[in-house]
């Protein structure tokens, strides 16, 4: 008689040394689809990663790791997006999201070199010439409605990424490529 479907017994959990690998050997793989504990994995090892670099002082060493990981973290989210029946295409509202934050932050740091006093001593004292940043100031004139609904965007982007990362995988193949967790067979035949 044949067995329940056991979905790991050909298909095992990949781990974290596993996540690692898969990373790494599919470093630009856009298409595919690629299991939520694989991409779980890969956000803690880039917090590993930037934090072992930050707590021994080599930040410069971390914003490069930032920008090698950059096209594998893309390629993975397209991948993870792909195993729930998304379009990969969903990354742009991602990187939009990334971009307003950028925007976000200057601004925010623009408006406290323009309107905060002890900012501009701060600067000073680190010896920041913060005159350089003149031509800039004109940001501080964006309505802060705009901000807002900046603001408003990015968060719901990053409520919606967190879902869908999330979300457990199709089960069986969809139209970007078979399950890793759920074969399409409902008995593994290596049981019968």
């Amino acid at each position: 008689p044949q067995q329940p479907y056991n979905p790991y017994a050909n298909n095992p959990e990949p781990g974290f040394a596993g996540s690692i690998k898969l990373f790494f050997s599919q470093f630009a793989q856009f298409s595919g689809r690629s299991r939520r504990q694989e991409y779980w994995y890969i956000v803690l090892f880039t917090m590993l990663v930037n934090f072992v670099c930050s707590m021994t002082g080599l930040s410069a060493l971390s914003s490069i790791v930032s920008l090698v990981f950059f096209i594998p973290k893309l390629a993975l989210q397209c991948r993870r997006l792909h195993d729930i029946g998304k379009s990969g295409h969903w990354i742009w509202l991602d990187i939009g999201a990334s971009i307003v934050s950028i925007f976000i932050l200057f601004y925010i740091i623009m408006y406290a070199i323009v309107y905060i006093p002890e900012m501009t001593d701060a600067l000073k004292e680190v010896g920041f010439d913060y005159t350089t940043l003149y031509p800039f100031y004109s940001i501080v004139d964006i309505p802060g409605a705009v901000i807002l609904v900046l603001f408003l965007y990015w968060l719901t982007v990053q409520i919606l990424f967190l879902v869908w990362n999330c979300t457990d995988s199709n089960r069986g193949t969809n139209q970007y490529g078979p399950s890793n967790k759920y074969p399409d067979n409902m008995y593994n035949p290596s049981f019968s």
